[in-house]
């Protein structure tokens, strides 16, 4: 779903998958691995490619729930699956 996704918020951007990998600093080929659902990114590079796509990871990752500190930061990413993406740093806060 992600690789959808990542296609979906690249192309509404305007971006060639080739200035997508320049502008998260990864490989041509990672971009297209990740759009064709063949790798999927790690924590670090969900990050990267949130900021440069201008979109929430929720948005990016698609299918899971947001979990907030006291302060109404988003900490953490859980999938429906049960899988967790920690978030590095503040990308959101819900109070905003």
């Amino acid at each position: 779903m992600i690789g959808k996704n990542i296609r979906t918020w690249r192309t509404m951007r305007g971006l060639s998958q080739e200035e997508l990998a320049v502008a998260v600093g990864i490989s041509l080929s990672a971009i297209q691995f990740y759009e064709e659902e063949k790798w999927r990114p790690g924590t670090p590079v969900i990050s990267r490619l949130a900021e440069v796509l201008q979109v929430t990871i929720p948005d990016l990752v698609g299918n899971c729930k947001e979990i907030y500190d006291d302060n109404g930061d988003l900490i953490l990413i859980e999938k429906d699956c049960g899988c967790q993406v920690v978030v590095l740093g503040k990308f959101k806060n819900k109070t905003n």
